[in-house]
């Protein structure tokens, strides 16, 4: 986490500065949320099989880049299934 971070997020505080933003947003709802549990990982989104995601039945996707948020979208809306008359059915 930079200083130019902690304006625009929400979730981070002065000492977070230097610390992963991954372990420090987990922790942070954590401490907001009862009973939530967030397991941070810190790599490329880009690095995880798009199976990998299909795991999950919420994506929180809290990205600094466009380029990461188009592909994480990308990802995401790809697990979309329709029937014949276009309607999401899964």
């Amino acid at each position: 986490i930079d200083v130019s971070n902690l304006n625009r997020q929400f979730l981070f505080r002065d000492q977070d500065v230097g610390k992963s933003k991954a372990i420090c947003a987990a922790e942070a709802i954590e401490r907001r949320i009862s009973g939530c549990k967030v397991t941070p990982h810190h790599c490329r989104i880009e690095d995880k099989p798009d199976e990998w995601y299909q795991q999950f039945h919420v994506l929180v996707m809290g990205l600094d880049s466009i380029e990461a948020r188009s592909y994480l979208n990308a990802v995401a809306c790809g697990f979309l299934e329709f029937d014949e008359n276009d309607e999401v059915i899964r």
